[in-house]
């Protein structure tokens, strides 16, 4: 009797044993033709929705890396320009560079600094325009430079140090500053529109300079912005 017992139980584990060890198929609840019919968490993948994979630091594991970021294009200055920063807007033009930039017009880029460098002889005579500018400065260095400089709203800087440099300069309604130590540098100046013009003549007689009123006029030529009602600039 005991024997037919212990077979009894003998079977009884191995039919448990058996049930443990049986396939588990996959629910239908998680049959799925595209990754909308899933939950948030799963996709759908060959037919069932099963779990996305683990993000590490917001990217998926084994996923393929993102595509690097797009080099910088070359910096391109304006034509004019021997060399620019465009984060800042400046821009420089050396005539000693080489080239024939200081041959032809010079236009500084609107809302652009220019440094404009006329050190060559006979360079920047076809004409400096900085009408548009933020400000310029400009040095006429070599002899027979700078035949005409326009400045209209813009700051505009002027060292005529060439002899016969600055022929003709018009400073606009913008604030000028020359130094017209060249010999006979700045046969001509019209500052009669400018908010404040300081014009040095050095030891040449300034005739030919135009100051915005007979109050800004220097005793020995040239134009002071110190007085009273000299200086309007904003």
């Amino acid at each position: 009797m005991k024997l037919v017992i212990l077979w009894a139980v003998v079977a009884l584990l191995s039919a448990a044993a058996i049930g443990s060890c049986s396939i588990n198929h996959r629910s239908t609840d998680f049959l799925c033709e595209r990754t909308s019919q899933c939950s948030t968490d799963r996709v759908c993948s060959d037919g069932f929705c099963v779990l996305r994979r683990p993000v590490d630091a917001g990217v998926e594991i084994d996923a393929p890396l993102p595509p690097p970021p797009p080099r910088d294009a070359a910096v391109v200055c304006p034509e004019q320009c021997t060399s620019c920063d465009t984060d800042a807007m400046s821009c420089t033009v050396d005539c000693a560079r080489g080239g024939d930039v200081c041959d032809r017009p010079i236009v500084c880029p609107e809302g652009w600094t220019c440094d404009i460098k006329c050190t060559t002889r006979g360079s920047c005579n076809s004409g400096i325009d900085c009408t548009d500018a933020k400000s310029c400065s400009i040095g006429c260095v070599g002899p027979n430079t700078c035949n005409t400089i326009a400045c209209d709203t813009s700051n505009c800087s002027i060292d005529c140090i060439g002899e016969n440099s600055c022929t003709n300069v018009d400073c606009g309604s913008g604030k000028c500053d020359l130094l017209c130590t060249g010999g006979q540098a700045c046969e001509k100046v019209d500052c009669s529109r400018a908010c404040a013009c300081d014009v040095d003549c050095g030891l040449n007689d300034c005739l030919g300079v135009t100051c915005p009123s007979e109050d800004c006029t220097e005793f020995f030529g040239g134009c002071t912005s110190r007085p009273q009602g000299c200086n309007l600039c904003q």
